[in-house]
């Protein structure tokens, strides 16, 4: 007995299982598995024990390591996108990543995205989640202009080339009220952050070029429009000096 010495050790639960028939030649306590404590103890001949220690010790940080798991809060909206069309985007960072990635079960309110494996390569899992989430957070991005009847019709004019040329531009999505819209003044800008800007700034200096632009309509007898097409320039030049 006076051989005998005791060391504990710190080990997670879930790995207790893997370590209870490895050494019988010592005496390995383990705590109730419904408390919350990780602590072993190990007793037995001084050599067997240390022994016994240095083995647990290492498979326990080798076992940590494998066994990394990381909890990444992702926006509830986005998850479908990182599950991708019949789970496709998923299962390539699956495979990729070598990890095992646990999502909500369907109707959960949680946003929380579990990921186990080896430390590196959760690792790697958690970046190409987040850059998926992000990318959808910037795509995402909204704002809305006003703009009248009158504006509006002069931003879509023949044929909608003056919006056409800034979505062409900007790559923004640009959508036109409708009739069911509460808010019949309003045009609505989706993309990426700097795209919608852009778009927006575009679209509101075609709008302050409307507005500074006085239009006036009158009525000239049919006889003598040959007059104007013929002359036009020269009779544009007239008016605008008077």
């Amino acid at each position: 007995m006076g051989n005998e010495i005791s060391k504990d050790l710190i080990i997670e639960q879930r790995f207790h299982e893997k370590i209870r028939d490895k050494f019988n030649q010592v005496n390995i306590i383990f705590p109730e598995p419904d408390t919350k404590n990780d602590k072993i103890i190990i007793r037995g001949p001084k050599s067997d024990v240390v022994a016994c220690y240095k083995y647990l010790h290492r498979m326990n940080e080798e076992m940590k390591f494998i066994n990394f798991s990381v909890k990444v809060p992702i926006y509830k909206q986005n998850h479908k996108f990182i599950i991708g069309k019949g789970g496709t985007i998923i299962k390539k960072i699956r495979a990729e990543t070598k990890t095992k990635i646990d999502l909500p079960v369907e109707g959960a309110e949680s946003d929380i995205i579990t990921i186990h494996g080896p430390k590196e390569d959760v690792m790697k899992s958690k970046k190409r989640l987040l850059e998926i989430s992000n990318e959808k957070k910037l795509v995402g991005y909204t704002v809305e202009i006003k703009a009248n009847l009158e504006q509006y019709k002069f931003l879509i004019r023949k044929n909608g080339d003056s919006i056409k040329k800034v979505r062409d531009k900007t790559g923004a999505r640009i959508l036109s009220p409708n009739e069911n819209d509460d808010d019949k003044n309003a045009i609505t800008i989706i993309g990426r952050k700097e795209e919608v800007k852009a778009a927006k700034n575009a679209l509101n200096s075609l709008i302050t070029q409307l507005k500074d632009t006085a239009e006036k309509t009158t009525e000239i007898d049919p006889k003598h429009h040959r007059y104007f097409v013929a002359r036009g320039i020269e009779v544009l030049k007239h008016i605008s000096n008077h």
